[in-house]
């Protein structure tokens, strides 16, 4: 609609600067009237209620007219809403001139009085401009001339008269609408919002915001897109703006949004301003700090700048010298250095920098032998200042100051599964940086403690060296004395790597590890999977039964840690053999493979933890000292295994000497009766736990009274061998009270987490009054399955979510994928067998080689008809090399592969070669072990590892991620990837890289 002007008045304030004010008429086109004014004829009101905080500033203005012989204003007793529109203009000697308004705490800006001093001009701009509002008309009955007043707004405090405007609609270039399933959503943006709810004042007024918040990448900083405000990076969901199914507002709608911002939004100038408030507050009132850290720089759109060394130094002359290493995604519009001899660094007076990224000053005519200070910084185009450390230089000084001595790096590396047992592991890091001097100690800090890596052992693994280049290292926990360290089977420890030189200390970032109390076992007729208890005498590979399904063979295929073992099933015994039988008796066997413990002497083999593969024996039978005098590796039995002792039963072994079999020994008693160093005892009707002295008079289920505590009962749990060096707790005497009936008891929840409910999209906060959640839990009331996020600030206080209550609990937890919680099994047909007798199958494990031979984090699975593979293979892409016997062949045939000798050969053929990789009928789908959470700082300092699905060889190519073997079941988004060091994002359609947050 057009607006023409029906009214004007030309005026002046007491300094004579031009100001005028004209009414305009919706669809006027005329003559244009002069106003008579008063000695106050425009009055501007910005009402805030005196709170400073509130988020719309609505206007008005007040004319104050006369009604003259010739001027009458009978049309403003009655006319329609938004008829009639007011302008005031301000006199400027420049059209594009920038024209301030008010404080926005002041109620009134009269005219008459005002002291802003604008150029005299008879060019205008506008300054206000608004609605004349109906029944405000108000005149003195008394004869011409007479004083009348009309009232302005500006349509801010109307919006409550308009419901929240629809959701954007995408249409094509014809105006219709788009129906294809990805082309509509249920979200939009803040500032979409923002644009269509103002445009109901129908001011056709400009938006302008000032706000320094910006959309950054995590972990980097950097900002999204420099060209958008904060409101158009929120997105919001249309249903949002409901009560009860019914809209509301549109000013509840515009102050909602500006409160999440802490903003505020006038007129002026006829334009929208949308101003942060602490933009605004902080600045004006908050004055400017003097003296600052040097480590100030940590705000996320912040420049990050670096001040590098001087140059080109004299006794009265220097260069400065700075870096920036980052512009946050935002343009650099200023550079230079705070440099002067002020200790106070900002104290100093800036000087300017060339303009480039790497930015030089020349300084001359300096005192000779003073300290001057010298700091770079750079600014970016929203203001914000990054400043680089603070350097001193003395002009004419006969020594140069050294920059600062720098700290070793060193990386603290995932653990491989095949490195953890039950009650031990080895820890591996890397020093890839010694720093300015050489590294003299290494080591690890290890234990318990996730969020304080100081409350760990301090285990150093080598002290009074001198490392120069960067250093491979690792620590057995078995090898740990003084005292030694005995792990706890199923419990998370944490590794952190340290390296020491003259500088000081650096430590990695702290890893977390489970040591396993369980196998899972692959049944060998249909792949499925199950979980059994932790058997040390049985390892990666070997083939057993179990006790709940007879005679069914099942390989081991990896260690893990359960919450609970509760009702699994356990080894039994070794598959039986199902070798054919010798078609006569009377030709002999030559060449017959078999299973066989193997360790370097007879205690390891039968007391300790030996490993299993299978070998190939000259003789029907291992324990036939005549017949059988040979061990092979190859099943053509050429190639003799090295010297060692080979079990088949762990009671009998014998040695193999490099050339043959030893006759059969029994193997030696192991030591397992030792006596109990103490108990742990638990409280009645509580979750307190203390570990006691033992006491043979009792065992475990009793109920005693101890030597602390008296008034309580204690239940044994179990008998523990690690002694308690915290106090002496003794038990005195049983408890012959009648245990009270379990009451529910739920603690206060310190910790929380996110869960993503399975199968749906539902997402609840679950606490417990310790840092423990499951990957997934069922909850017992409703059969719900959850499964694991992350953790959040976000805070629960109903108990139903509650993991802590006891002695009933509200979640059980013993699952390890939502399918197994909801019950759903995948049962896999199994072929039809036939007489036909098929060729033995062999199984090996591969692991990805980076390019300089380093490990990487990709598993391959493949097969042979003979039990012999290469040391390296490649696909004509990714080298890998043989890690282990086991797996099921997923890969497919080893033939299907390039061999090569070593490592080195595969590299430089795939570094060099043009032959296209192998092709298949599907892209893979690999499984890797990676820590996954919504938070990168979880992800890179703590987070337990789970298997997930990539649809290629490496995490570094892939492009989608998965959590099911079949590829078929994307990762939710928002997640953080971290597999063996390296961090990745996945939003759920791409994965990009991401660069791991400093870990506390």
């Amino acid at each position: 609609m057009a607006y023409g002007v029906k009214y004007e008045l030309d005026f002046s304030d007491i300094k004579g600067n031009k100001r005028s004010v004209q009414i305009l008429k919706k669809d006027y086109v005329g003559d244009v009237f002069a106003i008579v004014g008063t000695d106050n004829p425009v009055i501007i009101k910005y009402t805030n209620d005196d709170d400073f905080y509130n988020p719309i500033i609505g206007s008005s203005c007040i004319l104050n007219i006369k009604t003259t012989d010739t001027i009458s204003y009978d049309e403003f007793v009655n006319f329609d809403e938004r008829e009639y529109k007011v302008r005031v203009n301000i006199g400027v000697e420049d059209e594009a001139a920038d024209i301030n308004s008010p404080l926005w705490q002041l109620a009134d800006t009269n005219w008459e009085a005002t002291d802003f001093n604008w150029a005299a001009s008879t060019i205008f701009q506008v300054y206000w401009e608004g609605y004349l509002v109906a029944d405000t008309f108000a005149e003195v009955i008394n004869s011409k001339p007479f004083d009348i007043s009309l009232r302005a707004i500006d349509g801010l405090g109307t919006l409550d008269s308009y419901l929240v405007p629809d959701g954007n609609i995408n249409t094509n270039a014809d105006g219709t609408i788009k129906v294809a399933a990805t082309d509509q959503t249920i979200t939009d943006s803040a500032w979409y919002y923002i644009h269509k709810i103002l445009n109901f004042t129908n001011l056709d007024f400009d938006i302008f915001v000032q706000n320094n918040i910006r959309k950054v990448t995590l972990p980097t900083g950097t900002v999204v897109n420099s060209n958008n405000n904060l409101f158009q990076d929120i997105s919001i969901n249309e249903f949002a703006f409901t009560k009860n199914s019914a809209k509301i507002s549109s000013k509840e709608v515009l102050e909602n949004i500006l409160r999440l911002t802490n903003s505020r939004i006038y007129q002026a100038n006829a334009s929208w301003y949308i101003v942060s408030n602490s933009n605004y507050y902080d600045k004006s009132i908050g004055g400017t700090i003097t003296g600052i850290d040097d480590d100030q720089d940590q705000t996320v759109i912040n420049p990050l700048v670096t001040t590098d060394s001087v140059t080109n130094t004299t006794s009265t002359s220097v260069t400065l010298n700075g870096t920036i290493v980052s512009d946050r995604g935002l343009a650099i519009i200023e550079r230079g250095f705070y440099f002067g001899t002020n200790a106070l660094i900002q104290a100093n007076p800036k000087v300017a920098g060339t303009v480039a990224t790497n930015f030089v000053s020349n300084q001359s005519n300096l005192t000779t032998g003073d300290t001057y200070y010298i700091a770079a910084y750079a600014k970016n185009n929203i203001n914000t200042e990054g400043i680089g450390g603070t350097i001193q230089y003395t002009p004419g000084a006969t020594t140069t100051t050294e920059a600062p001595n720098a700290a070793p790096i060193v990386t603290t590396e995932v653990v491989a599964n095949s490195l953890v047992k039950n009650t031990s592991m080895t820890v591996k890091a890397k020093i890839t940086d010694v720093g300015t001097s050489n590294v003299t100690e290494y080591g690890f800090y290890f234990g318990t403690d996730q969020n304080n890596y100081n409350n760990n052992r301090k285990i150093v693994v080598a002290t009074s060296q001198s490392v120069s280049s960067p250093l491979d290292f690792n620590l057995n926990t078995t090898s740990v004395t003084s005292p030694s360290l005995t792990l706890t089977a199923g419990v998370a420890h944490f590794y952190t790597a340290y390296a020491i030189n003259t500088t000081g200390e650096s430590v990695g970032i702290t890893r977390t590890q489970y040591t396993w109390n369980s196998w899972r076992l692959r049944k060998l007729s249909d792949s499925t999977s199950v979980s059994v208890p932790y058997d040390v005498s049985k390892a990666v590979g070997n083939e057993v039964t179990i006790s709940t399904t007879g005679t069914d063979c099942y390989i081991i295929s990896i260690g893990q840690s359960l919450v609970s073992l509760t009702g699994l099933a356990t080894i039994s015994g070794a598959c039986a053999d199902t070798t054919e039988p010798v078609p006569s008796t009377t030709v002999a066997v030559t060449c017959k493979a078999i299973t066989l413990y193997r360790s370097d002497t007879a205690d390891n083999l039968c007391c300790k933890t030996p490993t299993s593969r299978t070998f190939y024996i000259n003789g029907e039978s291992f324990t036939d000292n005549t017949n059988t005098t040979k061990v092979f590796i190859d099943d053509t039995c050429t190639t003799l295994t090295n010297a060692q002792f080979l079990s088949e039963d762990l009671i009998n072994y014998r040695q193999f000497n490099g050339t043959n079999l030893l006759n059969t020994a029994s193997c030696p008693n192991c030591d397992d009766d030792v006596t109990p160093a103490g108990f742990l005892v638990e409280k009645d009707n509580s979750q307190d736990r203390l570990r006691v002295d033992y006491n043979a008079n009792f065992s475990v289920g009793q109920r005693v009274v101890l030597s602390v505590q008296t008034e309580h009962c204690f239940t044994i749990l179990e008998e523990i061998t690690t002694p308690d060096d915290l106090s002496a707790i003794t038990i005195n005497v049983s408890c012959d009270t009648d245990k009270p009936t379990p009451s529910e008891t739920c603690p206060t929840m310190t910790f929380f987490s996110r869960y993503l409910k399975c199968g749906d999209d539902r997402i609840e906060v679950i606490g417990n009054n310790k840092n423990e959640f499951p990957q997934f839990l069922k909850q017992i009331s409703n059969n719900d399955c959850w499964q694991l996020i992350g953790s959040t600030p976000d805070i629960q206080s109903d108990n139903e979510f509650n993991l802590g209550c006891f002695p009933t609990s509200k979640f059980s937890s013993e699952f390890n994928s939502c399918d197994e919680c909801l019950g759903i099994s995948t049962t896999t047909q199994v072929p039809t067998t036939t007489t036909t007798t098929q060729p033995s199958i062999f199984f090996r494990i591969y692991q990805s080689l980076q390019s300089n031979c380093s490990a990487d984090d990709t598993i391959i699975e493949v097969s042979n008809q003979t039990n012999s593979f290469p040391s390296v293979i490649t696909d004509g892409v990714i080298c890998y090399s043989s890690l282990q016997d086991g797996g099921a062949g997923t890969n497919g045939d080893v033939d299907n592969y390039l061999d090569f000798a070593d490592c080195a050969a595969c590299q430089a053929y795939v570094s060099t070669t043009t032959t296209q990789a192998p092709t298949t009928t599907q892209a893979p789908c690999t499984a890797i072990q990676a820590a996954v959470t919504t938070s990168a700082l979880n992800a890179c300092c703590g987070s337990k590892s789970i298997t997930i699905y990539i649809n290629s060889n490496s995490i570094a190519t892939a492009s989608a991620v998965f959590t099911n073997s079949d590829c078929t079941v994307f990762l939710g988004a928002g997640n953080y990837i971290n597999a063996s060091g390296n961090l990745f994002f996945w939003n759920g359609n791409t994965l990009t890289t991401a660069t791991c947050p400093g870990c506390p």
